[in-house]
């Protein structure tokens, strides 16, 4: 186990509302995030930051990519004010989280930890559940043990409400129809049933797909944003995609986890639904991204042979049976009606900014490759 103390950040490129009276900066408070390196993770690390908080990430490997997405926060610097400190560790002991609590004295922990890429999940549907399902449980066994008056946050998925149409709030059937989504249910599940039977403070956020800058490429939103990048510096001709026509509501990660931290300082602890509440086609964000990129496309021929090409005809989207899901996939938007009464809380950034940012990072990402 390795331990990495580090510095403060002192360049955000993202900024959040101004506080209120009501959520006043924390004083010396101790945040405990699992998965930091990760998008949620490295986003909520800089935030709480932002609030004084003391940062403590745990990561399961430490590799240059792994930690791409927080190097900006860590310092070979010694002398630095040490707000930010890294340990390398997993979660395959209970025993080993509890020591680590015992050390890090946590007010908050943000578990963000997993393996949440669906079609992985059934590639690897033993380490899908063994990090996502028997990693939360052992991370609440270790809360529980410890008797510290923690609060957690732990991040759910609407791939719990499966194939659902239409939408989808706190009180949706549970129907899972991949291992991801399945580990995410049963996480949900012990989450609720230690909270009600330990009275732990343990709390589920119902995440709708968030998306940004940082979201690994794995996910389609970014594997489009990459390709236009990379096809206007000439590193790549065609952008190879599956269905369409699946239809998902993106929001953007760096204002989901405001409402995170925001649900573990009310009185009351309770899951919620966070969601935009709208719901895009991927086909839009493709057409949208391709024009912010200065090369608007049009659409030619039907099903296995549909084309996306440009004004001149070069083809730049093209099918790929393998790039298909093996279910359906959800056409489900999210009800955070209950987040917004709760918390005061709404997504800021609106679909077209999102793909914006996104295309406009990807384009600059692929100038400097």
């Amino acid at each position: 186990m390795g331990l990495f103390p580090r510095a403060i950040p002192t360049d955000m490129n993202w900024q959040f509302s101004p506080m209120t009276e009501t959520n006043a900066p924390p004083v010396m408070k101790t945040a405990l995030i699992t998965g930091v390196g990760g998008q949620d993770g490295s986003y909520l690390a800089e935030f709480l930051l932002r609030k004084g908080y003391d940062v403590c990430g745990l990561v399961r490997a430490v590799s240059r990519s792994e930690l791409r997405n927080i190097s900006h926060l860590l310092t070979e610097d010694e002398s630095d004010t040490q707000r930010f400190r890294l340990i390398q560790q997993g979660f395959s002991q209970t025993s080993t989280l509890l020591e680590i609590l015992q050390r890090e004295q946590p007010d908050e922990i943000y578990h963000f930890a997993a393996q949440s890429h669906v079609p992985t999940s059934f590639q690897f549907p033993e380490e899908t559940a063994e990090l996502n399902a028997l990693g939360t449980l052992r991370l609440l066994e270790a809360i529980r043990q410890s008797s510290l008056p923690v609060r957690l946050f732990v991040a759910s998925s609407a791939e719990i409400f499966g194939d659902a149409y239409g939408c989808q709030n706190e009180e949706s059937p549970l129907a899972a129809r991949n291992p991801y989504g399945a580990s995410k249910v049963f996480a949900q599940q012990l989450t609720r049933i230690y909270r009600e039977v330990h009275q732990l403070y343990a709390v589920n956020g119902i995440l709708f797909n968030h998306e940004s800058p940082r979201r690994p490429e794995s996910f389609v939103t970014r594997k489009v944003t990459r390709a236009i990048g990379r096809i206007l510096t000439g590193k790549q001709s065609v952008l190879m995609l599956g269905n369409l026509d699946i239809q998902r509501d993106w929001g953007f990660a760096g204002d989901y986890v405001e409402a995170i931290w925001k649900m573990l300082q009310v009185e009351i602890p309770q899951d919620l639904v966070l969601a935009t509440g709208q719901l895009h086609a991927l086909r839009e964000w493709i057409e949208l991204a391709f024009q912010i990129a200065g090369m608007p496309i049009h659409w030619q021929g039907t099903g296995m042979e549909e084309q996306g090409l440009t004004m001149d005809g070069q083809p730049r989207v093209q099918i790929d049976p393998q790039f298909f899901r093996l279910e359906t996939g959800q056409a489900a938007f999210g009800d955070a009606s209950r987040a917004f009464e709760k918390l005061g809380w709404q997504p800021r950034t609106t679909f077209p900014e999102l793909v914006r940012m996104m295309v406009n990072h990807d384009i600059q990402l692929a100038q400097q490759e």
